[in-house]
């Protein structure tokens, strides 16, 4: 004879193993909705492989900042993941990626905080394609994919722009910091 109580529990899946079982994309979609239990299922599934992307670029430290800054991205504004373009987890590695280089990258020029900016008010003195390239990939988050996309030139173009923009920042405000030192 089987009990009744447990013929009720296996009829029944718990919230946990329904989310488990749902695709990323309709995770998405409930993340929409603001359901709390969707963002930690994706970050059950993703947050490890997020983290060992990190990792190696920015340090353990910085890696568990990018982590939590992209899942609350994610949590914040879903609709920028697309799942019919690529998959969710490529999708977010490659945002990680991105992120972490970009940590890198403003701490090397002595940029820790996006807000307080002085290099956004250098943007202005840089070439335009460099300009619009920068604002996209290190101030707007873009991928460099998302960034060729939207300013219609190839991915190798904005890379280079983003490069050189890069490169002409840290030269200016080198000079700015050398001209507030004298």
């Amino acid at each position: 004879m089987t009990n009744p109580t447990l013929l009720r529990s296996r009829s029944r899946p718990s919230i946990a193993w329904t989310q488990r079982t749902r695709s990323d994309g309709a995770l998405l979609v409930a993340i929409g909705r603001a359901d709390q239990g969707a963002v930690v299922e994706l970050y059950r599934r993703h947050g490890a492989p997020v983290y060992a992307v990190a990792r190696p670029v920015c340090g353990p430290k910085h890696a568990e900042v990018v982590t939590r800054a992209l899942f609350l991205r994610l949590w914040t504004s879903p609709q920028e993941y697309l799942p019919g373009r690529e998959s969710l987890r490529s999708c977010l590695l490659s945002q990680a990626h991105s992120d972490a280089v970009g940590l890198v990258a403003r701490a090397s020029l002595g940029m820790p905080h996006l807000g307080e900016n002085p290099a956004r008010s250098l943007l202005g003195a840089l070439p335009p394609d460099q300009a619009k390239a920068l604002a996209l990939v290190v101030f707007g988050g873009r991928t460099f994919l998302e960034a060729a996309a939207l300013l219609d030139e190839p991915e190798l173009v904005v890379r280079r722009s983003v490069v050189r923009g890069f490169q002409a920042l840290g030269a200016a405000l080198r000079e700015s910091k050398l001209d507030a030192a004298s």
